[in-house]
């Protein structure tokens, strides 16, 4: 298979999932336009060019230069990705640090459908409901996230891990009880859940 017929096959599975999480969790206009991006010629160059099925073509071309500007673009241009959220503060003349911004629900939200979007896509077969949260824990300590947007995070991803209840099960209640999570979530009340 060439790297471009590859890469569609994989831009377009992993779309299609997560625009079935969406779906579940009633974000239709998200599920419609998640990653629409990767359509662009900046980021398709990249695709056709690193695509090898087994991760993102981004990861293949950041291990040969240490950097990829067709990241640069998918992250400014998908609120869904953590890095989107990202401010500075002063600190002395001379000094900034970087703090995470809180994300918008519904992009917490499309981002959870991202994570089970890219985990089904790159997992294939292997794929469970307990993969999202173990990347979540596993890269957590190298992202910068608001702390109302970690808790939210970790508690619908440990939701979605449940043992007793499936995924798509989990999705629909996270649909269902949307309006609360927003509201406390809003309300810096997450940790009350």
């Amino acid at each position: 298979m060439s790297n471009v017929s590859r890469h569609l096959k994989t831009v377009f599975k992993h779309r299609r999932e997560v625009r079935k999480a969406c779906f579940k969790m009633g974000l239709y206009y998200q599920g419609l336009t998640h990653d629409l991006s990767k359509f662009s010629i900046k980021e398709l160059k990249v695709g056709f060019k690193y695509s090898n099925g087994k991760q993102s073509p981004i990861e293949n071309e950041k291990q040969e230069f240490g950097y990829s500007y067709a990241w640069q673009h998918h992250q400014n241009k998908n609120p869904h990705h953590w890095e989107y959220w990202i401010d500075y503060k002063k600190v002395s003349p001379y000094e900034s640090i970087a703090y995470g911004v809180k994300i918008p629900f519904k992009y917490v939200l499309e981002m959870v459908a991202d994570f089970i979007g890219a985990g089904k896509t790159y997992n294939k077969k292997t794929w469970n409901k307990k993969m999202p949260l173990e990347y979540y824990l596993k890269t957590y300590p190298r992202r910068i996230y608001h702390k109302d947007t970690d808790k939210l995070l970790r508690y619908l991803f440990t939701l979605i891990a449940r043992d007793s209840v499936s995924y798509t099960d989990s999705l629909k209640e996270i649909r269902k009880n949307k309006k609360k999570l927003k509201k406390l979530y809003e309300n810096s009340s997450i940790f009350n859940i």
